[in-house]
This record gives C-alpha cells, sequence and structure tokens, in this order.
C-alpha cells in the first residue's frame, strides 16, 4: 500500500513539473518580455495578443539569463540600454557611443546629393536606406546650425557632398539587421525545441527514482520475509527449549515431593520406634497420640525445678510416681545422646 501511495506521487509530480515548469517569455510587446515565468502564467499572457503562438514565445525550461535576446546592449536606434531582442538595429559597440549617438551633418548621393543635420547617425542611415543610397557619411564634428549652412551652398552648387569623405556602407548595416533577425528567429526556433528537454529529464529521473524505490522495497519485502521465517523458526526452537525447561523444572518439583515424603516417612517411622520403647514400660500406650513424649519431658523439666517444693508435699505414692517420672527422663536424654540428639 506505501508503495502505490509512492509511485502516484511520483506521477502527479512529473505531471506538475512536464506542465507547470518555468521557462523565458519572449513576445516582446508584452510587458513580461525577458522574464522568467511558468507555463500557465505565459498561456495567460500569451492570450492577451491575438498574434501571439505561445510554442514562438515561450522557452520551456530556459532560464532568461542564457538567452541571447535577453542581454541588455546598447541599441543603436534608441542610444538605450535595451534588450537585444527589442534591439533590431543591432548593438552599438564599444567607445563609438559618441559616434552614435551624437548629433551630426549626414551627407550621401543617389541620383544628386543630400545634405542635412540628423539627431543620430542611425536616423542618418535610415534616410539613406530609404533613398536606396549605398553609402553615407555621418560628420559629427559639425554640428546643426554649421551642417545646413554648408549643405545648404554645397547644394546650391551642385557639388557632390560625399567627395574625399569615407564612407560607410549601407548595405552592410542593413545585412546586420537583417542577421540580427534571422539569428534571433533560429535562436528561438531552437531554444523552443531544446527547452522541451528539461521536463523530459525530469520525467525520467523521476521514473528511475521510482524504479529504484521499488527496487529497494521489493529487495525489503523479501528479505523480511526471510527475517520472518527465520525468527518464526527461532522462535519455535526458544518455545521448544522453554517447554523443556518447563519439564525439567516438573521433574524437579516431583523429586524434591519424593524427598519430602521420605523424609516424613522416616520421621513418624523414628517417633512410632520411640513411643514402642516407653511402651514396655506400660506409662505409655502403644498408640499415643501425638505430643504425648514432648508433655512427659515438660513434666520432668517442672520436677527438677521444683524438686525441694515437691518433696515436703508429696506422699508417698506421689513420690514413687516422680522418682518412676525422673527416670524415664534420664533414660530420654541418655537415648537421645546416643542418638546424636535425633528425636
Amino acid at each position: 500500500m506505501k508503495l502505490i501511495i509512492i509511485m502516484v506521487l511520483i506521477f502527479c509530480m512529473s505531471i506538475y513539473l512536464v506542465s507547470a515548469v518555468n521557462g523565458c517569455f519572449l513576445y516582446k510587446e508584452s510587458a513580461r518580455y525577458c522574464q522568467d515565468i511558468d507555463s500557465e502564467q505565459a498561456q495567460q499572457e500569451c492570450g492577451n495578443y491575438g498574434d501571439c503562438g505561445l510554442q514562438d514565445v515561450f522557452l520551456r525550461g530556459k532560464d532568461c539569463l542564457s538567452v541571447s535576446d535577453c542581454k541588455k546592449i546598447m541599441c543603436k536606434s534608441s542610444c538605450q540600454l535595451d534588450f537585444a531582442g527589442k534591439c533590431n538595429a543591432g548593438e552599438i559597440i564599444k567607445d563609438q557611443e559618441q559616434e552614435w549617438c551624437n548629433e551630426g551633418c549626414c551627407k550621401f548621393y543617389t541620383a544628386g546629393s543630400f545634405c542635412e543635420a540628423k539627431a543620430s547617425k542611425w536616423l542618418c542611415e535610415v534616410e539613406a536606406r530609404n533613398t536606396e543610397a549605398k553609402q553615407f557619411a555621418f560628420d559629427t564634428q559639425m554640428k546643426s546650425e554649421d551642417c545646413n549652412n554648408y549643405c545648404s551652398w554645397e547644394l546650391s552648387a551642385g557639388s557632390d557632398v560625399t567627395r574625399g569623405l569615407k564612407l560607410e556602407d549601407v548595405s552592410v548595416l542593413k545585412k546586420e539587421e537583417n542577421k540580427r533577425v534571422k539569428n534571433g528567429s533560429e535562436i528561438t526556433k531552437t531554444e523552443s525545441n531544446n527547452s522541451l528537454g528539461p521536463g523530459i529529464w525530469a520525467v525520467m529521473i523521476l521514473a528511475i527514482v521510482g524504479g529504484i524505490i521499488y527496487y529497494v522495497y521489493h529487495k525489503n519485502s523479501q528479505i523480511g520475509k526471510e527475517e520472518n521465517k527465520e525468527m518464526s523458526h527461532n522462535n519455535k526452537e526458544e518455545n521448544f527449549e522453554e517447554k523443556l525447561r518447563e519439564k525439567e523444572l516438573e521433574i524437579m518439583s516431583i523429586r524434591a515431593r519424593i524427598e519430602d515424603v521420605k523424609a516424613k516417612h522416616e520421621f513418624k517411622t523414628k517417633g512410632k520406634e520411640r513411643e514402642e520403647f516407653f511402651a514396655e514400660f506400660g506409662l505409655v500406650p502403644a498408640k499415643a497420640e501425638k505430643g504425648h513424649l514432648e508433655r512427659l519431658k515438660e513434666l520432668g523439666r517442672i520436677y527438677e525445678l521444683k524438686k525441694g517444693k515437691f518433696s515436703k508435699m508429696r506422699s508417698g505414692e506421689e513420690k514413687k510416681a516422680l522418682d518412676k517420672l525422673a527416670y524415664l527422663v534420664n533414660k530420654q536424654k541418655k537415648f537421645e545422646e546416643k542418638n546424636g540428639g535425633r528425636r
């Protein structure tokens, strides 16, 4: 019964781990973007948006700290720290913040020259991309007023404003953005597939633990049965030995009673011999009642103590009776001394 309860608990835990495992949420429009939440919370949050597919935006069993899209970077488009997954423009390389985040003079050439002050290098690049320019230049040394004056002069003269300048290839930056989006999609797909692993591993681990528990329980059960058999056998042997001891005690008790009966019989035999001895003198009946001999000895002791007093009071017949009593008492003493004081 205990084993069944344990297996049921393991099964319930497996279901819970598979269904409610934590993961990283990556829907960009959500306030919970790049947060570790469980699958139930992810389902609820994704339900708030019509175009949200849970399988595409929830990396089950994945920690957001290990997801590249959740890395904070300095974004080219905003010049602010943001999640890499939200920054399609890409990351500003270290030590290039001043170049990308300050105002400057934007210049490029397509069908004609373009020259205008822009608040950031990113806005200049966007302008060049929108006019399908292949290259552009952004001069942060020229402030807005100076740039506008310079551009007005150069454009009115019909000059090529990019002549002599170091130009950057717009297509490279565009490819970088596409690469960023493509990599983000590939990462999301790969990590989403890999995210199935922890849940499966959890179930496998619990299954292995359950198997071990079953094996140990079954093994202990077998050992318990063998121990019970051995204990039962030992108990039988102990019961046999106990019964044997009881029989021995019973035999010893019977022997003790026999010895007691023999001692009593011997005592009675010797008592009968004494009674026959006194009967020879005609003083004690052959079948005297028990205690007469003791009474005779008591009278002899009284006589010895009060012999002087009795000598003054007794008659001739009384004197003869007392003398005969004294003779019998002395005879008894000699008999007892001869037999070692035994009755």
